[in-house]
C-alpha cells in the first residue's frame, strides 16, 4: 500500500527505495517455486506502475491504483 501511495504522490525514487527494501526481499527469500513466481510477477507489475503512472487507463495497472482496492 505504501508503494502505491508513493506513486500516487509522484514520489518515484521513494517508491523504488521502498520496493528494494520491502518488496524485493519477499520474492528473493521465498523458497516455493510457484509462490516465488507469483511474487515476482506481482513485483514486475508493481514496478511497471512507475512507467505507466497513476493516470494509466490500462486495466491491469489501473486496478492497482484504484482506491477501492486498498
Amino acid at each position: 500500500q505504501e508503494y502505491i501511495e508513493l506513486i500516487r504522490r509522484d514520489k518515484k525514487m521513494e517508491a523504488i527505495q521502498h520496493a528494494r527494501k520491502h518488496m524485493t526481499p519477499l520474492a528473493q527469500d521465498c523458497e516455493e517455486t510457484d509462490q516465488k513466481n507469483q511474487l515476482l510477477q506481482l513485483l514486475q507489475h508493481a514496478m511497471a506502475l512507475l512507467a505507466f503512472g497513476k493516470s494509466t487507463t490500462i486495466p491491469l495497472y489501473n486496478s492497482f491504483m484504484d482506491i477501492q482496492r486498498w
